[in-house]
């Protein structure tokens, strides 16, 4: 519910915090990966973001596999707070705008 989310945001918020230790606002994979070498904040991570902790490399592989080397809190967010919801017809079409988003974008600048 709603409350839940709101929960786990906070919580995921307090998380990147704490893996953002040069304090720019950011997290690079190396900070990232560093912070959940700890298997308590390994496990954590987890929890908060409803996956199983054997799941984390798989979804640190999807966050960061077009070369992405930095994530700021409102992606961290985006990416994370719902990454254990079904998918719906509603998360469809936003997952379609943003590829048309993306795909306007790669337009104006070729």
């Amino acid at each position: 519910d709603e409350d839940e989310r709101k929960e786990r945001i906070w919580h995921l918020t307090q998380m990147f915090e704490d893996m953002d230790k040069s304090r720019e606002g950011i997290i690079h994979p190396a900070e990232l990966q560093a912070y959940l070498v700890d298997p308590e904040k390994a496990a954590q991570f987890a929890m908060m973001c409803r996956i199983s902790v054997r799941s984390i490399a798989g979804l640190l592989e999807m966050l960061f596999h077009d070369g992405t080397n930095y994530f700021t809190l409102d992606c961290f967010l985006d990416c994370l707070t719902d990454v254990a919801e079904p998918v719906t017809e509603n998360s469809l079409m936003k997952l379609d705008g943003q590829i048309k988003a993306t795909a306007a974008r790669t337009d104006r600048g070729l």
